[in-house]
């Protein structure tokens, strides 16, 4: 897969990183250094000291509604206009820091709703 193919997103809803989240973050940019990656963020939030430590090719800001909890972060990650943000690559990795380094990728698309 290029780099042309697939985009890393890495949601973030503060500055305030633990250890582990920064080793999270520093191997992410090590293993994944030819992939485009973006950080996807509250309006509000101000990552600009984030960026100088992990220079990502993009930052996309959301709604902070997105940001206040699990159940508006699931809200996000089945949104179509989070999915058409990332239209031109056809894979998304999904890195989340917090939870340490697991990928998850997955074709560009919007989420079919199973449940119903």
């Amino acid at each position: 897969m290029s780099e042309k193919q697939a985009i890393i997103v890495i949601p973030v809803y503060t500055t305030q990183l633990t250890v582990s989240e920064h080793a999270a973050l520093r191997q992410c940019f090590d293993i994944l250094s030819s992939y485009p990656k973006c950080f996807v963020k509250p309006e509000s939030l101000d990552i600009t000291s984030l960026v100088r430590d992990y220079p990502a090719n993009h930052i996309v800001p959301f709604p902070d509604t997105y940001f206040k909890g699990i159940a508006g972060y699931n809200r996000l990650m089945m949104s179509p206009e989070f999915y058409e943000t990332f239209a031109q690559w056809e894979y998304i990795s999904s890195i989340k820091p917090t939870h340490g380094y697991f990928p998850i990728v997955y074709p560009n698309g919007v989420p079919k709703d199973t449940t119903t």
